[in-house]
């Protein structure tokens, strides 16, 4: 029986358009699925049948896909679907024999229709194709783009490391008192967005704690975790990794633009340590450091830390102008640094698991 429809019926694009020549699978299809915008797609009952856990109880049953009232087009039957010729484009694309490795190639509009297709995955049992587009959102493009936006899917779709790995990639943007929008901002639960937000909070308070400079101080403070306390300017081997150990900045009398002495590695033991023989760090250290603190504290993702070329210019200038500091202090700092962003990282992942678990 053929029923006319009121809207023109136009075929999907390949190679579901039922064109001869255009199908990559050797035998022609024998069924269609017509979407909520009239758009046919020309399909194959064994194929859906081995990918849809409900195709294969549909045509598994006899007559289960057909009814009295059966569209038929060009001797085909017809199971209208509620679905869009988008979403299901994307389910199909998925589920059958892969054309192209563009297929599973991820963009930054990869999003489009995603929430809707993984639903649709879903309620006609494309087990496989859900389990597809979980693995393409865990990509580190979509993570260094879109962090919000995988991770409100991420959330929505019950993948914790997925969210977990967003979360972090959040870091890098200033916290502000609102969440950013973006088109899943309504799929977001409130407590998820609040929690996001206080879990940027945290990890902001860490990390100007890590990068803590009390300039007043002897020795220019800065703590690190696992260390009790923790006098650290430079790194220079392993064993500074030792809790009881630590680097600092041992600064004699030397240039009058640094204000201080020659800056040498001296390695303290913290039981030992006696806060007397510290001097202050030199002035360009510390107000570098407090900068870094403050913008690590908007921001604190570890790829906000640079490796010491970011040193504002007037600081660069005190530098250069001291043949010492000239030669070791941007080698000195770079491994300092390096330490500091994997303080950082494991800070951050601590953070993180306490609030998504």
């Amino acid at each position: 029986m053929t029923s006319p429809s009121k809207t023109a019926v136009t075929n999907a694009q390949d190679p579901f358009s039922g064109d001869p020549g255009t199908d990559f699978i050797a035998l022609p299809p024998d069924f269609i699925l017509r979407t909520s915008d009239v758009v046919d797609f020309h399909v194959h009952r064994d194929i859906l049948k081995l990918v849809s856990h409900f195709f294969h109880g549909m045509f598994s049953f006899p007559g289960g896909d057909s009814a009295p009232d059966q569209l038929i087009r060009d001797g085909k039957p017809v199971l209208v679907l509620p679905e869009s010729s988008e979403v299901l484009y994307r389910v199909l694309s998925l589920a059958y024999p892969p054309q192209s490795i563009a297929q599973y190639l991820v963009t930054c509009d990869y999003f489009d229709g995603l929430v809707a297709a993984h639903s649709a995955a879903h309620k006609y049992q494309f087990v496989g194709v859900q389990k597809i587009m979980e693995e393409m959102l865990d990509d580190p493009i979509l993570l260094d783009a879109h962090p919000y936006r995988v991770f409100a899917i991420a959330r929505l779709w019950g993948l914790p490391y997925v969210a977990r790995k967003a979360a972090l990639a959040t870091l890098k943007y200033p916290l502000s008192p609102t969440m950013p929008e973006f088109p899943e901002m309504e799929l977001l639960p409130w407590a998820d967005a609040n929690k996001l937000q206080r879990f940027h909070q945290s990890c902001g308070v860490a990390a100007r704690e890590i990068v803590h400079g009390n300039c007043n101080s002897p020795g220019a403070t800065f703590m690190v975790p696992g260390c009790p306390k923790t006098f650290i300017v430079s790194v220079t081997d392993d064993t500074a990794l030792d809790a009881s150990k630590v680097w600092a900045w041992w600064l004699p009398m030397h240039g009058t633009n640094c204000q201080v002495g020659i800056p040498q590695l001296v390695h303290v033991n913290l039981f030992t340590y006696s806060q007397t023989l510290l001097q202050s760090a030199v002035p360009w250290f510390r107000k570098h450091m407090t900068e870094l603190g403050f913008r690590l504290s908007l921001s604190p993702s570890p790829d906000v830390v640079a490796d010491g070329r970011d040193i504002a210019a007037p600081e660069r200038a005190v530098i250069n102008s001291c043949h010492t500091c000239a030669c070791t202090a941007y080698t000195d700092l770079a491994v300092f640094l390096q330490k500091l962003k994997r303080d950082m990282e494991d800070c951050n992942d601590s953070i993180v698991r306490k609030y998504f678990e």
